[in-house]
């Protein structure tokens, strides 16, 4: 009886443990699956190539350049110092949502710290085409790509990643925040250049061709960025 027991308890055991391991092997695939899906490639742009960010930057990963002092307060507005409910620095209940209400030197100083750049505006142009010719960026059906004026319920930005990414992997290329480029208007140096469109625009302003002009100074509740990293 006792040897008929161990060797029953030890044969569960051994089972238990195959698929236990079984389980494991399957959650790793999924998590390495979903890494490789989301991935960004490196895309080659006037001989030069540069990895995107897949995501505009969040409010959670700018708080970190913040606290690390290489943010400076005076480029961006605080939600609870700020007359503008909109803005989403310091909203505890906005920690995925792109950074909004930063300027072009906030933005620019954030990029820095993590080893990266702005985009220049025909960077930026491509990388939002992702490679294919469509009505809107990403696509033709806009309530799929994008957060704008129509269906954002006017109620400020969205979490990132939550709208349909565009054939390079990128998410929010229009609409949610118009982001930053590394562009000045002209040869003065006295207008900065935006593209993508806000949670706040017409549905036409939502293509990879338009763009918004800006005095770098400018921190708008639909202002926003993304970097990219020269390789």
């Amino acid at each position: 009886m006792k040897k008929t027991t161990v060797f029953l308890l030890l044969l569960s055991f051994i089972i238990w443990g195959e698929e236990s391991i079984e389980k494991i092997d399957d959650k790793s695939k999924i998590e390495n699956s979903s890494k490789e899906i989301n991935q960004v490639k490196p895309i080659e742009i006037s001989g030069k190539k540069i990895v995107a960010d897949s995501y505009e930057i969040t409010v959670e990963e700018f708080s970190k350049c913040v606290d690390s002092k290489n943010c400076k307060s005076e480029n961006f507005l605080e939600y609870s110092k700020s007359k503008n409910r909109f803005c989403n620095y310091g909203n505890s209940e906005k920690k995925n949502h792109p950074m909004n209400c930063v300027n072009y030197y906030g933005a620019e100083e954030y990029c820095k710290s993590v080893g990266k750049r702005l985009p220049t505006t025909d960077e930026w142009i491509f990388l939002a085409k992702g490679g294919e010719n469509n009505r809107y960026i990403g696509g033709n059906n806009i309530d799929e790509l994008s957060w704008y004026k129509d269906n954002s319920d006017k109620s400020g930005t969205k979490p990132v990643g939550l709208k349909k990414k565009n054939g390079y992997n990128l998410y929010d290329m229009g609409g949610n925040v118009i982001e930053w480029t590394d562009s000045w208007l002209g040869t003065n140096q006295q207008y900065k250049i935006l593209h993508g469109g806000g949670w706040s625009s017409s549905k036409s302003d939502i293509n990879s061709s338009g763009k918004t002009i800006s005095n770098p100074k400018n921190s708008l509740d639909s202002y926003g960025f993304r970097c990219v990293k020269d390789i």
